[in-house]
C-alpha cells in the first residue's frame, strides 16, 4: 500500500492510501462499535485512545495505525482485514 496525493476533497483530506478506503475503514468501526454495543468511550478505553481520536476514526478524519487496527478488531469481535475492508488471507 503506498500514499498518493489526491487533492482536496469534499472532507478536506489531501491524501489516499492506494488499496485504502477510510470511508469504510470508518463504516467498518461505527458497525462495529453498534454491533457489540459499546459507546465511543468504552471503546476508546478499551483500545487504549482518547474518545476524539475513535470519533475522529469513525468520522474518516484519522486512519488508524497498525497497533490499533489490531486493538480496534479484537474489541470489537472482528479480523483486522474485516475492519480494513480487505478480503481474508489469499495465497
Amino acid at each position: 500500500r503506498r500514499v498518493v496525493p489526491v487533492g482536496k476533497g469534499e472532507e478536506g483530506r489531501w491524501w489516499k492510501v492506494s488499496g485504502f478506503d477510510m470511508g469504510v475503514v470508518a463504516a467498518n468501526i461505527r458497525a462495529g462499535r453498534g454491533r457489540a454495543d459499546k459507546t465511543q468511550a468504552q471503546l476508546a478505553e478499551e483500545i487504549g485512545a482518547g474518545v476524539s481520536t475513535v470519533v475522529k476514526y469513525e468520522s474518516g478524519e484519522m486512519i488508524p495505525g497498525g497497533e490499533k487496527v489490531w486493538a480496534l478488531a479484537e474489541a470489537l469481535g472482528t479480523s483486522p482485514n474485516d475492519m480494513l475492508g480487505w478480503p481474508g488471507n489469499a495465497a
